[in-house]
């Protein structure tokens, strides 16, 4: 049996060397890549390409008086925050109920006691490996692009994961790729000081509990990457090798990761569009957007993308256009994924008030149709009360509302709705 998982030792005692080389042997599915002195020797393989990741650690401490005071637990709890995706699999002597918490704790997934028994050294590196495969599942990274500006594609990508927040229980990360202040901050009207260009210019070595400490969380349950706080240069942050392994750490801290791209492509890209699982490209119905988008997708399939990761939105759809699906399918060369109506009034509310369109159009037709796609992207079953009915009843209950509708022709949002700080005055759309 080819060996499937690479094995690194940080191993502290020289003497100890030959035993843990031979249990490690006598395993068909693991190999020996990496022998390390201590941890902060260990941190240096994630740092590297060759030799790859571990996908296990091995910690032989040097400590035989150790305590839960100890450096060696202390140590191990920060390289397990560093790295949460490699486990750790320690060996000790001391079988002190309170040592065995301390060492749980500091993040370790399964101890080995000395002297070494072989069914139970290979019993725990089983366990330590399945527990990583339950816990390890990469994030759905789906990105949102439009082939131009003002296509609405950051307001879209907002709501859908708002939307996915509450349908779901998912830990959702949105992320601004244009490495500048976006529209992601003024949507949810937040003003991080730091974001993702920032983290590329750390001068440390980036992990989880730093990548945290620049991520805004939401109101909503959703978190937010800024692109930075200052504009950035575009290409160069593409360039830069830290870029994947930014997004390789949060893609094990997440669940879903979704991408707000610039229409701008440069070959720095290539790698991000090739891990996507999907690909949500926005379009609208008019000549030019279509066009573009046809060139979006011909620049994509030059990148090596297939187009089973394209889905291709409508964005401010009206059933009454001349500009049809059929003829939208046949000019971008890509089949409708979804469509979303125009209701140019309550997105605009939905901007200038710095609110999702659930807050205060949950009833409304273009949340039904946002809520549908965030199924349908992230498989998902929709509520029945977002349900959309039948054309000819939509028809109907949209002319009944226009005769109810008040004379002031007041706004669409809720009175008990909450304004943000700024204070938007509740003024006539018109």
């Amino acid at each position: 049996m080819a060996a499937r998982y690479g094995v690194a030792v940080v191993n502290g005692d020289d003497e100890f060397t030959p035993v843990l080389r031979n249990q490690i042997a006598r395993l068909d599915d693991c190999k020996l890549t990496a022998e390390c002195f201590d941890l902060s020797e260990a941190d240096g393989l994630f740092r590297s390409s060759d030799p790859p990741d571990p996908d296990l650690i091995v910690l032989n401490p040097n400590d035989p008086d150790i305590s839960p005071e100890s450096s060696s637990i202390q140590d191990l709890e920060a390289f397990t925050t560093r790295h949460p995706g490699s486990p750790v699999v320690v060996i000790i002597e001391n079988r002190s109920a309170e040592v065995l918490v301390a060492w749980l704790r500091a993040g370790c997934r399964q101890v080995i006691f000395k002297p070494i028994d072989p069914d139970d050294f290979a019993r725990a590196f089983r366990q330590a490996l399945m527990m990583q495969r339950s816990s390890e599942s990469e994030a759905q990274s789906v990105i949102f692009i439009g082939a131009g500006g003002g296509l609405g594609v950051t307001s879209l990508l907002g709501n859908v994961a708002v939307e996915t927040g509450q349908l779901a229980d998912r830990r959702i990360v949105m992320i601004e790729m244009a490495f500048e202040p976006g529209g992601l901050c003024r949507l949810f009207d937040v003003k991080p000081a730091r974001g993702l260009a920032d983290l590329l210019e750390y001068e440390g070595q980036p992990d989880a509990a730093v990548i945290r400490k620049v991520m805004t969380g939401l109101s909503t349950g959703v978190s937010l990457l800024a692109g930075g706080g200052r504009e950035s240069p575009f290409i160069e942050c593409y360039r830069n090798h830290r870029l994947i392994e930014v997004l390789r750490i949060l893609s094990r801290m997440t669940d879903i990761l979704l991408f707000d791209l610039p229409p701008r492509i440069c070959s720095g890209q290539t790698e991000l569009f090739r891990s996507a699982h999907e690909i949500v490209i926005v379009t609208q119905q008019n000549v030019p957007a279509l066009l573009d988008a046809a060139r979006l997708v011909s620049r994509l399939h030059k990148l090596g993308i297939d187009s089973d990761q394209m889905r291709l939105v409508v964005n401010r759809f009206d059933r009454r256009h001349e500009i049809d699906l059929p003829a939208i399918e046949k000019t971008v060369g890509l089949s409708p994924f979804a469509t979303v109506e125009s209701d140019y009034e309550r997105m605009q509310h939905s901007l200038n008030m710095s609110r999702p369109l659930r807050v205060f159009a949950s009833d409304s037709q273009v949340r039904r149709n946002i809520v549908q796609l965030a199924c349908r992207l992230f498989d998902l079953p929709a509520p029945p009360s977002h349900r959309i009915p039948s054309r000819r009843f939509y028809r109907l209950r949209r002319a009944v509302s226009r005769l109810w509708r008040p004379a002031s022709n007041a706004p669409y949002f809720r009175a008990d709705s909450p304004l943000p700080e700024s204070g938007v005055k509740r003024d006539n759309p018109d």
